[in-house]
């Protein structure tokens, strides 16, 4: 009785980890793009003639 009680433990934690939306992955990877607006250097590079 207690293996059962444990499996069912189990599945029930493991289906409320999933997810039910849809995100595709272009979404989710926009989410995580960094734009730089600086050098390798870590200095600000500005346009010349400015």
């Amino acid at each position: 009785m207690k293996k059962i009680v444990l499996v069912s433990i189990l599945l029930l934690t493991n289906i409320t980890l999933l997810s039910c939306t849809a995100d595709s992955l272009a979404e989710t990877d926009a989410t995580y793009l960094e734009q730089s607006t600086e050098g390798e250097d870590g200095e600000v590079v500005t346009p010349p003639g400015n």
